[in-house]
């Protein structure tokens, strides 16, 4: 009987190691219960001062400053708070959907690895808060990539996941989301649009610089076109040219922000190029084009200047009427079009949104684009040709 208890007692004693080793390891490893939960389910969003996305080719940072959100590398630029709020949304939201277990090679391969050693599909985000305390530190690794559902496909599958870790790189995990937001491209944490004006919404567009003289089109009331002031009976319009200037202002954007430190003679600006265009709500937008910048790119300044009534008709304002006008019900009031000539023809929210936006572009020398700079410049030879005659061949 002896020796019956004591096999049952060492029975048991094994079973109890076996079960501390296993716990052990369990404790070391994702638990079955992880798959699911949030990945980071203590994260305090408004505690976030600091987002840092770094890889081994570039680095992106934005901060919480006393004015907002700005990126560093470019200069205290304002963030695009959008895509920041957006970001941290979706981490926040982001589930375990798998623990894999892997051999150091594999989590090598899929980019799991500490930065200074870690191959191109290693990014470390870096979240922080109050005196940059880090909140949370993640290695986003490999994409997960789905496969294309058609085999004849000549085109390859999409992300719709990533591996990741959170506790640097001890446990990884696999995330239905790619978190591509998170980019180490520091324009892509700010908003590059300039401007967006329709050509079909101005009225005038003025052309000058440091030599010749300045360049007057005009579009007239219900017309799609520009007409150059000046034209003669022998000339015609080149009208690419003209289309060109007329769409300038159109989905404007910059490609980079230049150096505050850059003076005018460096970019450029001590005899800028001069582009003026006049909207019909009484909008004087202004582009000042620079020298070369890298590339074929441009350096150029914008603002955004509401106009008098009188400054745009450019004309003596009509004289006010000896009775007093009365509205529809027969009370005095104004009347439709009957605007005081010392405003703008624009409402107040309209006027908010201008003077928002020259507050945001007008501090700051941008880079752009060469073709949409060349749109800005030109001479006369540029936008005139010499009429065909008739029976000519084309």
């Amino acid at each position: 009987m002896r020796g019956k208890n004591l096999i049952v007692l060492l029975v048991l004693a094994a079973i109890l190691v076996v079960t501390a080793v296993m716990s052990n390891r369990k404790s070391q490893s994702a638990p079955p219960s992880a798959i699911g939960a949030l990945l980071l389910p203590e994260l305090n969003l408004n505690a976030i001062n600091s987002i840092v996305v770094a890889t081994k080719a570039s680095t992106a940072s934005v901060e919480k400053g006393e004015e907002g959100w700005i990126v560093v590398e470019k200069h205290g630029y304002p963030a695009d708070f959008d895509a920041i709020r957006d970001s941290l949304i979706t981490l926040s939201k982001v589930k375990i959907g798998d623990a894999p277990t892997l051999s150091e090679e594999k989590r090598v391969s899929l980019g799991i690895e500490k930065l200074s050693e870690g191959n191109d599909e290693t990014t470390l985000v870096t979240l922080s808060g109050p005196g940059d305390d880090a909140l949370a530190t993640l290695i986003l690794g490999k994409e997960h990539m789905r496969k294309s559902s058609s085999s004849n496909s000549r085109f390859g599958g999409y992300p719709d996941g990533r591996f990741l870790s959170v506790d640097g790189g001890k446990n990884v995990y696999l995330v239905s989301e790619p978190l591509s937001a998170f980019s180490d491209d520091s324009l892509d944490w700010t908003d590059t649009s300039l401007l967006d004006v329709s050509g079909s919404d101005l009225v005038k567009v003025t052309l000058s610089g440091p030599t010749g003289l300045p360049l007057e089109m005009t579009q007239p009331e219900g017309k799609s076109e520009l007409v150059l002031a000046g034209l003669a009976d022998n000339e015609e319009p080149n009208r690419p040219k003209f289309s060109s200037i007329r769409n300038a202002l159109s989905y404007l954007k910059f490609s980079d922000v230049a150096d505050p430190s850059l003076t005018e003679k460096d970019t450029g600006l001590t005899s800028p190029v001069r582009f003026e265009a006049k909207s019909k709500d009484g909008v004087l937008y202004t582009a000042l084009i620079g020298g070369a910048a890298d590339g074929d790119r441009r350096y150029a300044r914008f603002s955004a200047t509401i106009l008098e009534r009188k400054t745009l008709e450019e004309k003596e304002p009509t004289p006010e009427p000896k009775t007093e006008p009365t509205s529809e019900n027969g009370h005095p009031g104004n009347l439709a079009g009957s605007d005081d000539d010392s405003g703008s023809v624009m409402s107040e929210e309209r006027r908010k949104e201008i003077s928002d936006l020259n507050t945001r572009i007008a501090k700051w020398t941008y880079v752009i684009d060469g073709y949409k700079a060349a749109a800005m410049i030109a001479s006369r030879e540029d936008l005139v040709k010499a009429k065909e005659e008739e029976g000519d061949e084309t």
